[in-house]
This record gives C-alpha cells, structure tokens and sequence, in this order.
C-alpha cells in the first residue's frame, strides 16, 4: 500500500535526464512520487508559490539561469520547498558552496541510482521539517526569555517603590524636627543629600538593569535529534559548545549524552526522558546541570523535547534543544544579593544623615552666599545660545544647560552622574582623545571640532571649547565645555567638496571612454579584415596592446573539460615552455579559471603570489599581476583572454573594465571565424558524402550483379543443361521425373535468391507490413545471422505511418546494426519504438567497447552524418550517447500527432 502522494518539481531542461528522473522516481516502492518537469528556471519560480511540491531537483545549467544563484531564488520564494542539486558537473567545491548556500544536497548525474534519490529526496523533506520544527522551538524560548524579562522588570518596579516609601519615611521623620529653625535647615539639607543618594542609586540600579538585559540576549541555544530504532544522537556545533566538547571526542549516543550530565542530576534527567517515551507524551522540559569537558565545569542547561512517532504510535525520534541558563541563574542570584545589599546600605544612610546634620549646618551660611552668586551665573548660562556642561576632573557630568539639551536630546537628569562617553559615536581613535585629555589637564584650552551621538543614534558635529578651572591650590576642579552645533554647516561643506570630486571623475571618466570607444571602433574593424582563425587570434592580441599595456598575452580556448593555448604574443618565456609539454590543460586543475567559467566575470589579482588559489604553470613563475577576461558566445563561456605583467598591481579595474568590452569584440569575431571554418567543413562533409553515396550505388550494383551472376545466373544456365537433356530422354519418364525433382529444387534456390537480394535492397514487409514488421523481422535476421543476442520491443499502432517517415527510421535502425556489427564488438544489442509525449522514440542500445562521440564527430564519420541527415529530412534529431568501454544508445525522436496512434 502506497502512501499519499508526494509532487516533486524537476527544473530539468534535457528531457532523457528528465525522462531517467521519473524512472528512478518511479520504482520506488513505499513512495507514491508525482514528477512535474520544467525546462526553465523561470517556469519552476512561478509555480513553487502554490505550495504543492514537497522537494524541488534544481539542474545548475539552464537556458536562462547558470550556477548556484538560483538556489537563492528558489528558497526566498514563498512556500518554497527544500532544494536538491541534480547536475552533470562532479565538482567537490561546486557542491560545498551548494550547501553554502542552504542546498540540501548536492548529487551528480550519472552517479546515482533509484534507491540514493529517494533517500536524498526523503531525506531533504525531513530535515526541512526539523528545521522548522527548531525554529518554531526557538521562537518559544525567546517568548519564554521576554516574559521572565518582564518578571524581572517588575521586581525592579517593585524594588524602587519600597525605595520611594523609605524616602517618604525619611521625609516624615525630617518633619517632626522642624520645631527650630535649625532643625528646619538640617531637614533641607538632609532631604537634599537624601535625593542625590536617590539618584545615585537609581543610576546603580539603571546600570545593574541594563547588564540583566545584555545576559539575557547572550542566549546559548543548541538544537539535537535522537533517532531511537538507531540510537544516533546528533548534535549542532552549539551543543558541543555548551558541553566543552569537539564532535570527534564524542560518540554520538544516548548512553554517551547520558555521560555528560552532572551525577546527582543523571538518573532524573533519563528517568524524565523514558518515562515520557513509555508513556506516550509528547515532550518534556526540564532544567539540570552538566560537567564541561575538559575542565569540569558545572553548567545549569534547559532542555526542550518533542517526540515523533510511526504509524503505529511508537515513538522513533525525538528532536530538542539545550539552552545554557548559567549566566541567567548566576545574574539572578547576583540580583537577590544586590537588592538586599542596597536595603541595607539605605538603612545606613538613613542613619548616616543624622549624623552629618549637625556638621552641615556650619556650611549653609557659607552656601548661601555661593549659591546667590552661583544663580546669577547660572542664569547667564542657562541662557546661551551655546550648549554648555560642566564636569569634575574624571569627566562626569555634574551641570548642563537647556541648550545642551536641544543639541544632544537628552534630558538633564539623564546626563548628571554620567561621563562625556555617553556622547561617543565611535568616529574618533583613541589618540584623538588621550591628545584633548593631555591638554586639559595640563591646564591648557582645548578647541576643536568633534563627531557626536545624539540620543537618537544620529551622528552631529560640533565646534566644542574645553577650559580648566582652578581652585585656590591651582588644582583642577572642574571642566567647563562650550559646544556649538555645526553640523549642517559641515555637510554643505562635505556635499561641496564631494560634487567638485565628482565632476572631475566624470570629466576624466568621459575622456577615457571616448578613448576607448576610438580604440574598440579601431578593434572592430582591423578584426573583421580576415576570417581565417590563426590570423583573428593574432590581430586580437594585437590590438589588445593598443588599449591595454601587457608583458605576455595570451587566448587560451576551452574544448570539452581541457583548455589549450590557441595563440599568444610577448614574453618568450612562455614559448619556450609550451614547446616543451603538451597544450591540453584539464580546466578543473585550475580552480581560478574553472568559476570564471562558471560566473562569467572577469578576474583581476594584483599579486599572484599572495593568492592562494592560483595555480601557476611551466614558464609563467615569474609573473605576478594577472587579468583575465572570458570569452561569452551567446551567454557561454568559450575561452579567456589573459595578461600578464612581472610587476605585482600593474593591472587595475580601470583595465579590466577595457579588456571586458574588448572581449565582447574578440569573442564575435572568433565566433564569425568558427561559423565560417564550420561551413566550409560542411561543404567538404557534403562532397564527401556525395562521394560516399556514389560509392554506395556501385557497391550495391556490384553485389546485385555478383548475386546475379553467380547464384542466379549459374542455376540458370544450370535448368537450361536440364532442359536440354530432357529433350534426350523423352522417351525415359523415369529419368524425367527425377529430373524435374531436381530442377523445381533449383528453381526454388533461385527464387530465394532473388528474394534476399530484394529483400537487401527493399524488404517487402516495409511496404507491405509497415515498419514495426520489417524491424522485428530485420532484428531477428541480424541477430541470427551474427550470433548476437537481439531483441525488438515496439508500442502498439492502430495504423500505418507515412512511407517516408517509415523508410528513413528504417534506414537509420539498418546503419545503426551494421556500426554494432563492424565496431562495436557487441554481445547483445536492443532495438525500442516506442511513443513518449507525442514523440516517436526509436532507440538502438548495444553493450559493446563504447567510443567518443565528440571524436567520431570531428572525424566527418559519413555514416554517423548520414543517420543524422535521414534524422533532419523527417523533423526529427539524433542523440549519442556513448563512451569508451559502456556500450552506446542511440536515439532518434521525430515529432507525431497522437491522434493516429495508441500507446496503449
């Protein structure tokens, strides 16, 4: 019994790889898999939003998509599904950046099977629901972490108004020692020394809150998966952070798990857990310790659990997460003390004020005066247009004024007690600031201007004046800074200078382009004067010198997975070493040039030396700066366009950018070269072949006389002796009717005869039978007639295809046998006609020595041109696929209305 049906999205654009694909799909036997094929990146975008694929298999080279960048496309998608890489290119670094880039895995054509996609498939879904499943598990911890936030919050608010209520306490006891007017000033001062011990704390208590907050957004949160029919534990990297340990030291157990937690919590912890697995819940949570490795240390975690289970309600795997909750426990004990140290510091204040009454009292004649002149200037401050604070010699704000205020946007009683820090935007080094304290505290005005934070986060300039003031000993008392907004003042400034900057840019700018438009105009039509390759490769590098200033350069043209050095020009070094090895250089060797090919992007390294993915060849150690350009042909990279100097940064971006345009030019006018060597080789291909069919007509003629000659002609000749000798023995019916015995078994040889010969020529079943006979007929003579293993399987018609469609496929199916029979030294060769997709496929499968198809191409084979002519002259095409020692298939699909014919 199958279970429900699961859709998977092929982004594929080669239908026998995306035909394989439903094949494999398709024998799986506890899946039901629904595979739904799109031959573009684009189509599979707009159909993943639905929602109804379970998995998407994303091919890396499409026709409007190439690379790993549609991965990215696809997952940020809405409801995107896990994504698979299914490519032909085996490339160990390809399939780590795959990864990179949230893949689920990465599989190569060609080496994979039914059972590995299913599982990878099967396997991809999982993990993609325990990832959701963790999150939704951290989105709960973090609602966990803001409630007993906002627990803690309280308590502070709690705390403050117990704080409130001892100052109101305080207050009513002030109240009854008015009774004389000393007792009334000693309460005044008392009070006035009570709220400033007030804000002291309440500033403690600000900073003791906000160090909470900063543990609580340190959480250490780890993610484990438990499959229990395997007893494999799996861990992330946090976990083993959190128990002190490297995942190479820890065998992947529950036993091993169990380990690590603290003795005294251990048989709790896995009674908690079995318990929950024997009684069917589930989940759990639970807070224990654990011992860090290697140190020992006692750590306090919270653990989150949930349980999955089979058809059958047994539980098969547990997923959960361990959040470190150390610091938390430790900042919540630090706070308990905190608080009942301050409730005892505040009752030996309270006793403290008492006795400091009665020395206060001789000071407040003495302040009275300093106050009366201290408000005069106070108003005078308070009234400038300029910010103004004061600060003792440690910089801590003790005054401001209401146009500080406006500046910073901080109110004055978030300023006092607190340093000139709190304005630091991060602008300035450290120099800077010990260069303005060392002139300050040597007495000194210090003037300039500086780069603030307002408390809005915005950044501000200000034109600042810092002075020291001196007491009657000459010893620093106080800062005094004057500040003053300049801000937009600086930003007119900036956007002045940046606009002038910008112009002269774009005036040099202009100037180069024009230039290099010349010199690419120039380019274009000295490279368009020959259509011979060797002499295009030659002007290329030629003109190349013209724009760009080179000490060797070369083109290097891609074939298949190798590379080869078609032409260069400069340094001799290079030539001489070329002469002494083989030009064929495997691509993938060079890890630099293989992602250009990819990306198609240039590549510029200032020092060759210092990069450690460069890989150097005979002759070029003694380079140093290096700039390549791709060669695109219709969005394919065919080559690279390389320069090379000995001094190290001798190229820059301003050259690649020219050697990047110049590319373009020299990539048509190599193409232009290969279109026109291509069509010459076609005219010879077609002479050949007209030779080649000449050829074929005397052969055929030759063996039609021959079999004429000697098996026909002789048995002729042969019943004309026998008639001639009945003439004698007329007389004789005995010896007449012997004879006549022996001339009806020659006249039966001869008509065999005649009839293979027909049948070599024309079989009379093609026009008679149609073409699924003739084949099956053929099949079978080929088979028995060279010992081969042989077998014919065709779909069903209910009717005749057209004559010429019949006698090309037939044709091809001939060449097809005769090529296994001479090459391929075959055991056993299968012949399928078959109708897939208004397609008519007929396929020619051997198992013998297999060969290079890109080989036998470049060779003209006349018979492998001649099956692809009779292919294109019924709209059809021809596929090979074969290689050296795996046997070959060959494939031809020929467009077909359905309409006529029954797949059934």
């Amino acid at each position: 019994m199958r279970s429900n049906k699961v859709r998977v999205l092929a982004i594929e654009d080669n239908p026998a790889d995306l035909r394989l694909l439903k094949e494999y799909l398709s024998e799986a036997s506890s899946t039901d898999f629904e595979v739904v094929g799109v031959g573009t990146l684009k189509e599979g975008l707009l159909l993943i939003p639905t929602g109804e694929f379970a998995v998407a298999l994303l091919d890396l080279d499409l026709p409007d998509h190439r690379g790993l960048g549609g991965i990215e496309k696809i997952i940020v998608t809405p409801n995107a599904p896990p994504v698979i890489v299914l490519t032909g290119l085996d490339n160990q670094e390809m399939g780590l950046q795959a990864l990179s880039r949230s893949a689920q895995d990465y599989l190569v054509k060609g080496k994979i099977n039914s059972d590995v996609l299913v599982r990878c498939i099967r396997y991809a879904i999982e993990r993609d629901r325990s990832e959701k499943a963790v999150r939704q598990m951290n989105a709960d911890l973090e609602q966990r972490v803001a409630e007993q936030t906002a627990e803690i919050r309280a308590a502070n608010e709690r705390l403050e108004q117990r704080v409130a209520a001892r100052t109101a306490e305080l207050q009513a006891v002030n109240k009854d020692l008015r009774a004389s007017r000393l007792a009334a000033l000693n309460l005044i001062e008392d009070t006035l020394e009570a709220q400033k011990e007030l804000e002291q704390a309440n500033v403690r208590l600000r900073e003791s809150e906000q160090r909470l907050e900063r543990a609580q957004e340190i959480a250490h949160l780890g993610s484990w998966e438990f499959d229990l029919e395997n007893n494999r534990l799996t861990w992330s990297d946090e976990v083993y952070h959190i128990f002190g340990l490297r995942p190479q030291e820890f065998e992947a157990t529950y036993e091993a798990f169990l380990e690590s937690v603290h003795p005294d919590d251990r048989a709790m912890v896995d009674a908690i857990y079995l318990n929950s697995v024997r009684e069917g819940k589930d989940g759990y949570e639970i807070d224990h310790r654990i011992v860090r490795r290697p140190n020992g240390e006692i750590r306090i975690v919270h653990e989150k659990c949930e349980h999955f289970r089979n058809q059958t309600g047994q539980t098969i795997r547990s997923v959960g997460m361990v959040h470190d909750i150390t610091e938390r426990k430790q900042a919540e004990e630090a706070l308990r003390k905190a608080l009942d140290e301050l409730e005892l510091r505040v009752q030996e204040r309270t006793e403290e004020l008492a006795s400091v009454n009665r020395e206060l009292m001789r000071e407040i004649v003495e302040r009275r005066e300093v106050e009366k002149q201290l408000r005069i200037q106070t108003t005078a401050m308070e009234s400038a247009a300029n910010g103004i604070l004061i600060t003792d010699p440690k910089g801590i704000i003790q005054w401001t004024n209401p146009a500080l205020t406006q500046i910073t946007g901080y109110d004055t009683s978030e300023l006092l007690g607190r340093t000139t820090q709190i304005f630091n935007s991060g602008k300035h080094d450290s120099d800077y600031y010990r260069q303005l304290w060392n002139t300050i505290i040597s007495g000194q005005v210090w003037r300039g201007e500086t780069t603030n934070r307002r408390k809005d986060g915005n950044l501000y300039v200000e034109d600042q004046t810092i002075a020291p003031v001196r007491d009657e000993n000459d010893q620093i008392t106080h800062f005094i800074a004057i500040k003053q907004d300049i801000t937009e003042r600086k930003l007119a400034e900036m956007e002045l200078d940046k606009r002038n900057v910008e112009l002269q840019a774009l005036s040099v700018a202009e100037r180069e382009q024009h230039q290099l438009s010349e010199a690419l105009v120039k380019a274009a039509l000295v490279l368009n004067k020959s259509m011979k390759l060797d002499e295009v490769l030659h002007l290329i590098l030629e003109q190349i010198k013209e724009v760009i200033p080179y000490q060797l350069a070369n083109i290097l043209m891609l074939d298949g997975d190798f590379f080869y050095d078609a032409s260069h020009e400069g340094d001799q070094r290079w030539t001489k070493a070329l002469e002494g090895m083989k030009n064929r250089f495997l691509l993938e060797d060079f890890r630099l040039l293989a992602q250009m090919c990819q990306s198609g992007q240039p590549l510029l390294i200032p020092d060759m030396q210092k990069e450690p993915s460069w890989v150097s060849a005979n002759g070029l150690e003694w380079c140093r700066s290096y700039l390549s350009a791709p060669l695109l042909a219709e969005d394919k990279t065919i080559g690279f366009l390389n320069l090379f100097a000995e001094q190290p940064g001798f190229f820059t971006t301003q050259m690649q950018d020219r050697l990047v345009a110049f590319a373009s030019h020299a990539a048509v006018a190599i193409q232009n070269a290969w279109f026109f060597e291509q069509v010459r080789a076609s005219n010879d291909r077609l002479q050949s072949l007209s030779h080649r069919l000449v050829e074929v007509q005397e052969n055929e003629r030759l063996y039609i006389a021959r079999e004429l000659h000697d098996e026909a002609g002789q048995m002729l000749t042969s019943l004309m002796l026998d008639l001639r000798i009945l003439e004698t023995q007329a007389y004789h019916p005995e010896v007449i009717l012997k004879k006549i015995a022996e001339m009806e078994v020659s006249l039966n040889a001869v008509s065999e005869n005649l009839h293979n010969v027909a049948m070599a020529l024309r079989p009379a079943s093609l026009d008679h039978l149609g073409l699924v006979p003739a084949l099956r007929q053929y099949v079978e003579a080929v088979g028995e007639k060279y010992g081969l293993k042989t077998s014919f399987r065709s779909g069903k018609f209910h009717d005749r295809l057209p004559a010429d469609m019949e006698t090309e496929l037939y044709r091809v199916v001939q060449e097809a046998l005769t090529n296994v029979v001479r090459h391929a030294h075959a055991s056993r060769v299968d012949v399928i006609l078959t109708i897939r997709d208004n397609k008519l496929i007929v396929i020619v499968e051997d198992d013998g020595g297999g060969f290079n198809p890109q080989k036998i191409q470049e060779s003209g084979h006349l018979g492998l041109f001649g099956m692809r002519e009779r292919a294109d002259m019924i709209g059809g095409k021809l596929l090979i696929e074969s290689a050296p020692g795996k046997g070959t298939t060959l494939i031809v699909e020929v467009n077909y209305v359905d309409s006529i014919i029954n797949s059934g």
